[in-house]
């Protein structure tokens, strides 16, 4: 075997061998597209007539902040943007507003693998867009399944929550009420992540409303102008995370090339073989000849 055989061998060996290398990189790390979402929000509001009269344990409820995140695992609740006054909205003499509840409502929807684990609920105060003091944290406790389609209840932890096993992994759905009362902080952000768990992809969605029960006389019909806040979600940042894919499929680029080389040199010792058999079997027809 000539040098020209064994140098094609070795690229053969190596290039195929990368081929295969860049081609699992590829698919254990696919392309991820990341969108960043910030909420864009605006108010209507609808007339409503009251008759005069007494009104008692009349209930409101005022959404504060509201904020949604796609594959991020943290939204910002900013409280001083929409500080409200129950008692503004009343255009008469006498009303007695008191304050009943402030909650945080959170919703979260996540991929991850099908291993035991924990997840945890952070609240941080926010100071100058950078993590501040932790003012709460929740544990919740993450079993794998063993049966396709399988679905385990979260009821016992949170205020609902399911976790099924889909395609091999864990599609883990909760919602949780947080009372807020003692919380004093103007930005609140909540966190949600696993140290244990990697998330294959999630979604986190958290307001946080204060409710009020007001009793209030009116004396005269009065115009009540209701307020409604629709909060959407507006996409602020898209981030292309590629780098792994890239060199997985650089290693498979460059692989392909030392197999197409290797497979070249292989084509050209043919040719430089058989040239070599044309030119003994002419030289064996001449000497066959002259004898």
């Amino acid at each position: 075997m000539g040098v020209r055989s064994i140098l094609s061998a070795i690229l053969l060996v190596i290039g195929l061998a990368m081929v295969v290398t860049g081609v699992v990189v590829m698919v254990l790390n696919p392309i991820r597209i990341e969108v960043y979402h910030e909420i864009k929000w605006f108010t209507y509001f609808e007339p409503m007539l009251r008759p005069p009269g007494e009104y008692r344990d009349v209930e409101l409820s005022y959404t504060l902040s509201k904020d949604i995140s796609f594959d991020s695992p943290y939204v910002e609740l900013r409280l001083w943007k929409y500080r409200f006054s129950p008692e503004a909205q009343f255009n008469v003499s006498s009303t007695q507003c008191i304050f009943l509840s402030r909650d945080i409502l959170l919703e979260f929807h996540g991929t991850a693998p099908n291993r035991n684990g924990t997840l945890f609920i952070e609240l941080n105060s926010c100071e100058d867009l950078r993590w501040g003091a932790n003012l709460l944290r929740k544990i919740l406790f993450i079993e794998s399944l063993g049966t396709e389609g399988s679905s385990r209840g979260l009821h016992d932890v949170v205020a609902k929550g399911v976790i099924r096993l889909e395609k091999g992994e864990l599609l883990i759905d909760f919602v949780d009420i947080i009372p807020v009362e003692n919380i004093s902080d103007e930005c609140i952000r909540v966190y949600v992540y696993s140290p244990d768990i990697s998330m294959r992809s999630q979604t986190l969605s958290a307001s946080i409303e204060e409710r009020y029960r007001c009793n209030y006389t009116v004396s005269q019909p009065h115009l009540y102008v209701y307020p409604h806040f629709i909060f959407t979600p507006v996409p602020r940042d898209i981030h292309l995370e590629s780098k792994m894919f890239t060199t997985g499929l650089s290693i498979a680029v460059i692989g392909t090339m030392l197999s197409i080389l290797s497979l070249a040199l292989q084509i050209s010792q043919l040719r430089q073989s058989k040239t070599i058999d044309i030119e003994q079997t002419v030289e064996g027809t001449s000497q066959n000849q002259n004898i």
